[in-house]
């Protein structure tokens, strides 16, 4: 996903209401990703989809809890990224096999 602020300068924003920094799912995903573009091109490429993980109920939030799940528009934060590692590891595991 694109989210459509830059989530840091967001956030760090005078009196910012909770939900501002979100963006819907349909428009976080509507930017063409030239990876995706290109995976079908590359033998061996597996993608992991991880929307489901990061987006839910239609809004692809800029935070979880307390943490900050973006560093910029469409990068994850190093610490939100850790917290999946036991929900990706295991297709992780099976795309290395191939």
């Amino acid at each position: 996903p694109w989210m459509k602020k830059d989530i840091p300068d967001c956030l760090s924003a005078p009196r910012v209401a909770p939900g501002a920094c979100d963006t819907p799912l349909k428009d976080a995903l509507s930017n063409p990703d030239s990876i995706l573009a290109a995976a079908p091109q590359a033998p061996g490429v597996t993608l992991l989809d991880l929307n489901d993980r990061i987006c839910a109920d239609g809004t692809c939030p800029a935070m979880h809890g307390d943490a900050v799940i973006w560093r910029d528009r469409h990068h994850l934060t190093a610490s939100f990224t850790r917290g999946l590692a036991d929900q990706i590891r295991p297709a992780a595991k099976k795309a290395m096999k191939h």
